[in-house]
């Protein structure tokens, strides 16, 4: 039976690890973890012996190897890098794909690689957004030839490869970013959350978390009425969304009572304003806790209201001079 046939009668084959190599790579947090396992299955399809991974270097440019199977510790050596200004390296930087036998391709490496049985070699670049991120090589050993099917398959395999790394990347980007966001976000000592429009909570900071009772889980998914009772009455008074000239203002803050899950309520002052959140509408709500303000507005009232009482004249001034407060007994 013929490479060719064989390849021919192995299609499922072929698409199944088309599938299973999509499931790794979109899997893995990391978009070049699981290109092992991946490139172990590309080497069970006949017409071809080892396959390997170059990745490009973001500082040298040159093309780094990255994951290999079916091939030999020394050929790893042989391929550990490909310059990047070599005849294979442009020719990949220019989108081109590269077939042929060692020493027609690659002459610099073709002695030793020839001494270890390998005859021909394909290297396709793997492209994402026409960016080329790397390569995808494969080779066949003992005279084998790269035949047409095993460069379709090469070629099918590369186009995903970019497609899946460069989505994978950009979603990691995404989290990464979303991550440092979060962390920014806990070290706000105000209790901070991002609530959908029908009130349920997307987000809620460390600060908040204080409100949930130990080995309960945390308040996403809940309704924001459950810490703040109330709140479409206070975001409509404090966005006021029926006054077209309210968004020219600064938002002004309003005092409420937030619950803080052990059934006591704290008295805050609240901040709404319009955002998002992974793409959704959302408001964000900040809490700052008032109680050591009231507290202290309190003291300063009965202090106010003492001096008031006494029959000594009281004057108060500040460090220029400046009179700020006398007592009635003053007049």
């Amino acid at each position: 039976m013929t490479d060719n046939s064989a390849i021919e009668m192995d299609l499922d084959q072929i698409l199944k690890l088309q599938h299973e190599l999509s499931r790794i790579l979109a899997d893995a947090v990391d978009p070049l973890a699981g290109l092992e396992e991946a490139l172990a299955l590309v080497t069970t399809l006949p017409g071809i012996d080892g396959v390997w991974v170059w990745f490009r270097d973001e500082e040298t440019g040159d093309f780094q190897l990255r994951e290999s199977a079916g091939i030999c510790d020394v050929l790893t050596m042989e391929l550990d890098v490909l310059p990047a200004d070599n005849t294979v390296g442009r020719r990949l930087l220019a989108r081109q794909e590269v077939v042929g036998t060692w020493l027609d391709i690659w002459p610099e490496q073709a002695r030793m690689i020839e001494q270890l049985g390998w005859t021909e070699l394909a290297v396709l670049p793997v492209i994402c957004q026409g960016k080329v991120l790397g390569a995808l090589g494969g080779g066949r050993r003992n005279g084998g030839r790269v035949a047409s099917p095993c460069l379709w398959i090469l070629r099918t395999l590369a186009n995903a490869m970019g497609s899946l790394v460069g989505s994978v990347r950009s979603e990691t980007r995404h989290r990464v970013a979303s991550v440092n966001l979060s962390r920014m976000l806990d070290s706000f000592t105000d209790r901070m959350f991002m609530v959908a429009p029908d009130g349920t909570v997307m987000y809620h900071n460390q600060a908040a978390s204080v409100t949930c009772a130990a080995g309960t889980p945390g308040l996403n998914g809940t309704n924001i009425d459950d810490v703040l009772p109330g709140f479409a009455r206070l975001r409509h008074a404090i966005l006021n969304e029926d006054d077209p000239a309210a968004g020219e203002n600064e938002l002004a803050p309003l005092q409420a009572h937030f619950c803080d899950g052990t059934g006591k309520t704290l008295p805050v002052e609240v901040h709404i304003d319009h955002g998002s959140w992974d793409g959704q509408p959302a408001d964000i709500v900040v809490c700052r806790d008032i109680s050591t303000r009231l507290v202290m507005a309190h003291k300063n009232e009965r202090l106010v209201t003492a001096i008031n009482h006494v029959i000594e004249s009281i004057v108060i001034t500040n460090a220029e001079g400046e009179i700020q407060y006398v007592n009635p007994a003053f007049s």
